[in-house]
């Protein structure tokens, strides 16, 4: 991974890798969660965008990224009621991803259809993986040097 920088958002970190000579903005929280949350929330929750990137930038055009902002704001509340954890978010190579950790699929997508009632339509895609010990958050924050933290 290339770079990583600390910042007061809630978020925590911001990094950035180069894939196929463009980037890739990644934004996490470099520490698991208690062993609790980790062992209760099984499925990974992967929301994708997959945008038309602005030429060599690889990033979303403006109105793109403003829609990108609502859904984004859209999806606090799942984890402000703690039913996703937020594991990173990425924007890059036409597509902006979201990566939760969910108890319950059922459950997540009420939340989030809840959480988006009034929004637009988004173009999203929503796929759940069974990762019972957060191995792809592991190994991202493994990729970014927080090997200490997985």
């Amino acid at each position: 991974m290339d770079e990583t920088n600390t910042t007061d958002a809630a978020r925590g970190i911001i990094g950035k890798t180069i894939s196929d000579g463009v980037p890739i903005i990644w934004n996490f929280v470099n520490e698991l969660p208690v062993e609790e949350v980790v062992n209760t929330h099984p499925w990974l929750v992967s929301i994708r965008w997959a945008y038309d990137a602005v030429l060599e930038e690889s990033f979303p055009d403006k109105d793109t990224q403003a829609a990108i902002y609502r859904l984004d704001a859209g999806l606090e509340p799942l984890e402000q009621a703690q039913i996703g954890y937020r594991a990173y978010a990425r924007t890059g190579k036409g597509l902006r991803e979201w990566v939760f950790y969910a108890a319950d699929r059922e459950q997540f997508v009420g939340a989030l259809n809840e959480a988006l009632a009034g929004h637009e339509v988004y173009p999203i895609e929503i796929k759940f993986y069974n990762d019972p010990g957060w191995s792809d958050f592991r190994e991202l924050l493994v990729d970014f040097g927080f090997a200490g933290e997985a």
